[in-house]
């Protein structure tokens, strides 16, 4: 008997082989959007945070915690988003490489890789929940 090193043995047919092409083409084109819509919001989040810092904002009023760390966790988030969609959008891309290969051991990696994406959206999930606790909480 001899000992199993990867996670599954995987075959597909040439159906399944198309549907992983169209699906790592998808993927670059969603990846694009959201590198665009989260570079956005880094930026405004950024230039709140800089307006945040700037003493004519507020006056002489200081505002409360809720709205002086939701953007830093916003801008944590948005960081979090991108990373977590690069491992999404590549998922696709090395699974579609290893078909080509016939390399069973680099569609395991390629699994590998999705769950990394999905350690990234759970944590991205939590800091979310956090968040809306902690309006809750404050307000």
């Amino acid at each position: 008997m001899t000992e199993e090193t990867g996670l599954f043995h995987i075959r597909f047919t040439e159906k399944g082989k198309q549907v992983v092409k169209r699906m790592a083409n998808l993927g670059l084109l969603i990846m694009g959007l959201v590198a665009f819509t989260q570079l956005g919001s880094i930026y405004l989040q950024i230039k709140y945070i800089i307006r945040l810092t700037d003493q004519h904002v507020s006056g002489p009023f200081e505002l409360p915690f809720y709205f002086r760390i939701t953007p830093w966790i916003n801008l944590f988030t948005s960081i979090l988003v991108l990373v977590s969609n690069f491992y999404y959008a590549k998922f696709p891309r090395q699974l579609n490489r290893c078909l080509e290969r016939n390399d069973e051991d680099g569609a395991n990696q390629a699994f590998q890789t999705l769950l990394k994406g999905m350690f990234i959206f759970l944590v991205i999930l939590i800091l979310d929940t956090a968040e809306l606790l902690l309006y809750r909480v404050v307000r």
